[in-house]
């Protein structure tokens, strides 16, 4: 089976409400048609990270860490299982980035340095 650009998505490996950056080296092809990990089951990740950095039971770096690194076998962690759960992912509308000019000049080095925002207010920088 040959890929098709219309099979993937250009995403964010950690994405900006996970505190990542807005930067080409944050970006990357994600399998959209893919029929187990694709990027809606990464979506999901995403949003279930960010919820748990919000109330404290994971801290930002280990979310970035480990979303970056392996983000299946984060998924497997942090959903506690083998394969994807019946799609969640739906866009949150109470929760944003942060993101100072001076931070998005800076770019992140590898690690970002943007907020997280809970609730209304920064929660978090790295």
């Amino acid at each position: 089976m040959n890929a098709r650009p219309e099979d993937y998505e250009i995403d964010y490996l950690i994405a900006p409400h996970l505190g990542g950056t807005e930067d080409i080296r944050n970006l990357w092809p994600e399998p959209y048609r893919a029929r187990v990990w694709n990027a809606h089951v990464k979506d999901d990740l995403e949003e279930r990270l960010h919820e748990m950095v919000c109330s404290g039971q994971l801290d930002l770096a280990t979310a970035q860490h480990d979303i970056a690194t392996d983000w299946i076998a984060a998924y497997k962690k942090y959903f506690r299982t083998n394969k994807p759960l019946p799609l969640s992912s739906q866009k949150m509308t109470h929760h944003q980035e942060t993101v100072s000019d001076e931070e998005q000049k800076q770019g992140c080095g590898g690690g970002s340095k943007h907020g997280v925002t809970c609730g209304g207010k920064v929660w978090a920088r790295c």
